[in-house]
């Protein structure tokens, strides 16, 4: 795992070797008119599942049996081999620059995001880091080779070693992720890695727009104490230009200061449950590859197709949970 308050391109760097088993999962392809703006690498299509049919989907490709069996238009959804777009989004603003054990939540999510970047690499898909700074938005060229990919890793890792600024309105996380979404289109892959701090109405429905057009992954970066609370002691703390004293002092504090925290945490889990994202948690002190490798990697499939371990939190929301497999 990496450690400290930043990480440089060289740390980023060798994470590579050690993404071997990882795989991102590849977006069902649904038929809809014009639909496809990817360069489409080979002829595969293969059956994924069945769902309720939505205006503009394709009529040629209605499941009749389930529709017949259910009383319900249904519309086929395959697998595409094709070369898809993923977005990597980085949260590096104030928030993220703290940690009381082994590292920043910043370095974790940005390692995360490396590790998911050589992965994707290695699949051949094409790539975008998105460096988010209380300063603004920082944007990879959308593309495949190593060379574009280094230069991503080396503005990753030039954000996190830029002091946050000592300003009265620094750019919120949910304002950026709401300009973000815009240049994610549909059938595109978003991976979000975020202490979700300030998931207010303005990432909410950013999160609602990822969810509903592309697929989404949020990685929750925590630290220890925004779990649980410290014992009782006076803790200093700074956010880089003030000091001051956390006092818990009592364990009446101590609490409702956990109270707090799980108010806080369940509202964040509730948010993501409800528009089905896939959910990665990990904190601080984390071997960060092996939060990754129990829930992306490849492993044997009778189908001869790459399988993805069930994801840690939950899965897609009860919402989607229509969706018929055509027996």
């Amino acid at each position: 795992m990496l450690r400290g308050t930043y990480v440089t391109t060289q740390d980023l760097v060798r994470l590579r070797g050690r993404t071997q088993g990882l795989i991102l999962p590849v977006s069902p392809a649904v038929y809809r008119t014009g639909g496809f703006r990817s360069k489409i690498l080979g002829r595969g299509m293969e059956y994924e599942k069945s769902r309720k049919y939505e205006a503009g989907d394709d009529v040629r490709m209605i499941d009749w049996r389930v529709t017949a069996r259910t009383g319900t238009a249904h519309t086929k959804v395959f697998q595409e081999d094709r070369q898809k777009a993923v977005y990597l989004i980085v949260d590096l603003t104030s928030t993220m620059r703290f940690g009381t054990q082994v590292a920043f939540k910043s370095v974790v999510a940005a390692e995360a995001a490396a590790l998911l970047a050589w992965a994707s690499h290695s699949q051949g898909d094409l790539i975008s880091i998105v460096g988010i700074t209380d300063q603004g938005v920082r944007h990879g060229k959308l593309a495949s080779s190593s060379e574009s990919l280094m230069k991503q890793l080396n503005m990753l890792a030039s954000l996190s070693q830029t002091l946050p600024a000592h300003t009265e309105s620094p750019l919120s996380f949910a304002e950026a992720l709401s300009v973000v979404v815009r240049k994610v289109r549909t059938g595109d892959l978003a991976v979000i890695f975020s202490d979700l701090a300030n998931l207010t109405d303005i990432s909410s429905k950013a999160l609602e727009y990822l969810s509903r057009r592309q697929s989404l992954i949020v990685c929750w970066v925590q630290d220890p104490i925004e779990q649980k609370s410290l014992p009782v002691g006076h803790y200093p703390v700074t956010d880089g230009f003030q000091y001051t004293t956390l006092h818990l002092s009592s364990a009446g504090r101590r609490k409702k200061l956990q109270s707090l925290l799980d108010q806080r945490n369940q509202a964040i889990h509730d948010t993501l449950k409800r528009f089905g994202s896939t959910n990665v948690q990990m904190k601080c002190g984390d071997e960060v590859v092996k939060v990754l490798h129990r829930t992306f990697h490849r492993s044997a499939n009778p189908n001869g197709r790459n399988g993805l371990s069930p994801p840690v939190g939950f899965s897609r929301s009860s919402a989607r949970a229509s969706s018929t497999t055509r027996g």
